[in-house]
């Protein structure tokens, strides 16, 4: 017999991801773990309205996507303990500009930057 368990977070395991942008000149970072595929040619990132980051992605309106592997895990997890309204988070990965100018963390192993064609506004989240 199937149970109604409601509304859940139910589609695990997802990918870790830091997702970086530039913010008044300077990389930030923030750990994300909702990320997803919308389509083949495009991706779905949930953020909480609060992060820093989201300042910078709705400026520039690129982002880049960088998922994390165990090689750097702890380092990852600190971009989400960390606001980059209390703390500078520039210098926390090595990184180099993509074609469109968002920071792409030279560690990660795949790393996709992403132009923003829309921002839903949901509660306590784009």
């Amino acid at each position: 017999m199937k149970k109604n368990l409601g509304a859940q977070l139910a589609l695990y395991p997802s990918p870790v991801v830091v997702v970086g942008a530039m913010v008044d000149g300077k990389p930030n970072w923030t750990l994300v773990a909702h990320a997803g595929i919308m389509a083949h040619s495009h991706l779905m990132l949930s953020m909480v309205k609060a992060h820093y980051t989201n300042k910078g992605i709705r400026e520039n309106k690129v982002v880049s996507v960088n998922v994390v592997d165990a090689s750097w895990l702890k380092e990852a997890d600190r971009m989400g303990c960390l606001s980059g309204n209390k703390a500078d988070k520039s210098e926390a990965f090595a990184w180099t500009p993509g074609e469109l100018g968002a920071p792409m963390i030279d560690k990660a192993r795949v790393t996709m930057e992403c132009e923003v064609e829309d921002i839903y506004d949901l509660k306590g989240f784009d």
